[in-house]
């Protein structure tokens, strides 16, 4: 168990204490604590509350078990305020906690008393404590290290960071093959690498193959040289002699064209004569722009000839009297006497085949007689002509010489007949 003397810095703590009542300064037993009621203050820091509540051990026994954490312990100074929040049911107390870098669980003393030694937070002690020259073989005792002394696992522990023959197995595998490729390759080089025999035979064979190219060459150029010659040059551009001079010396010369150009063909000379009729056209200097100009004063003058605006309207204004006169004269008909001349026109003189006249004039005449016999007879039998009134009765209707007898009941059915 943890004797937690002193009170350890930054390492959780407990502390036991007792309420007493206010109101008779006994004990309290089974005390009623809620948040609140236990405050923490760090190095006289601003308080908060603690994390874990007190707790009566043993029940109704008045005693607190107070734990505090190492978050609240992480300070020089730490200080635990009871104050009864909600009421008075206990007096005030606080309690003030000084922490230290270590407990008495955490130093170490030697078998025999009076005889010290450093040891560091874990409990360990420090190589640092002995002084130089203190452990020598005269000071160990002869027989004091045996095997009894030696712990039984401390082979095992040894042999644990030394290396296996499983993996020693490995490694002899590696280099087995790592060697094997190293002798391929080494056995590729002479018996001798320092003897540079070899290299001469290869450079030997070199100049052999150097000189092969050389004559090849040669013969190459050789050729070449056969067939660049001067013959061969101008039997490929269609030259038969050798002498160039020769060859331009067949070419005419410029009298010798003049000559033939005078012998030349008529034709020839025609079109040179067109074409020579043509340029005679042309100015004496084209680039004398004094033609064009005398052209344009020309121009100018016959524009200046025309009349103005103004010579126009003088010239109307003072146009034949006798024109304006007989335009004064006409005599252009209304469109009223234009209408009555047409509809009192005769039609007889115009009844042309297929003209308005024509049909105006079969309407005029009522068709054909028997037509027009009939609409008479409906008229009077209607009782609408007024100097033949119609005379009905309930067995005949008579309009003028029109007679029509009723036959029948006269109530479910009435038959109307003409007398012939």
């Amino acid at each position: 168990m943890a004797t937690y003397v002193p009170a350890k810095r930054a390492t959780a703590y407990r502390f036991t204490l007792s309420l007493f009542a206010r109101s008779d300064n006994q004990i309290k037993t089974a005390p009623t604590l809620a948040s609140g009621d236990v405050k923490v203050s760090k190095d006289n820091g601003a308080t908060a509350n603690i994390t874990t509540l007190p707790a009566e051990t043993p029940a109704s026994s008045g005693i607190l078990q107070v734990d505090l954490s190492a978050t609240e312990m992480t300070a020089d100074l730490v200080t635990v305020i009871f104050r009864d929040a909600a009421g008075a049911e206990w007096n005030d107390v606080a309690v003030h906690i000084a922490t230290a870098a270590r407990q008495i669980d955490d130093l170490a003393f030697p078998n025999t008393s009076g005889r010290g030694m450093d040891v560091d937070a874990s409990g360990g002690v420090e190589v640092g404590s002995f002084q130089a020259g203190a452990i020598t073989a005269a000071a160990i005792a002869t027989g004091a290290i045996d095997a009894d002394a030696i712990a039984t696992d401390a082979v095992t522990e040894i042999q644990a960071g030394l290396a296996t023959a499983a993996a020693l197995a490995t490694v002899d595998d590696f280099l087995d093959t790592e060697i094997a490729a190293i002798k391929a390759k080494t056995d590729n080089l002479p018996a001798d690498p320092a003897d540079a025999s070899d290299i001469a035979s290869s450079f030997s064979t070199v100049n052999s193959t150097l000189s092969t190219i050389a004559g090849y060459l040669d013969t190459e150029v050789a050729t070449i040289v056969t067939q660049t010659t001067a013959a061969s040059i101008r039997s490929a551009v269609g030259l038969a002699s050798a002498n160039l001079d020769t060859q331009l010396a067949d070419l005419p010369t410029n009298a010798e064209l003049a000559t033939a150009l005078g012998t030349a063909d008529d034709a020839v000379l025609a079109q040179i004569a067109l074409v020579k009729a043509q340029t005679d056209l042309l100015p004496s200097d084209p680039a004398d722009a004094s033609v064009i100009a005398a052209r344009f004063d020309t121009l100018d003058t016959s524009v200046a000839d025309l009349p103005t605006n103004a010579e126009l309207a003088a010239a109307l204004g003072t146009a034949d009297d006798a024109v304006l006169a007989a335009i004064a004269a006409l005599s252009i008909p209304s469109a009223a006497s234009v209408a009555d001349a047409v509809w009192d026109e005769a039609i007889a003189g115009h009844a042309g085949a297929g003209s308005t006249g024509e049909a105006l004039s079969s309407a005029g005449s009522g068709a054909d007689p028997t037509t027009i016999t009939k609409v008479d007879e409906l008229h009077k039998i209607h009782g609408l002509d007024v100097s033949n009134p119609m005379t009905v009765t309930p067995t005949s209707r008579v309009a003028g010489t029109i007679t029509q007898v009723i036959s029948g009941d006269g109530e479910t059915t009435s038959t109307v007949t003409r007398s012939p």
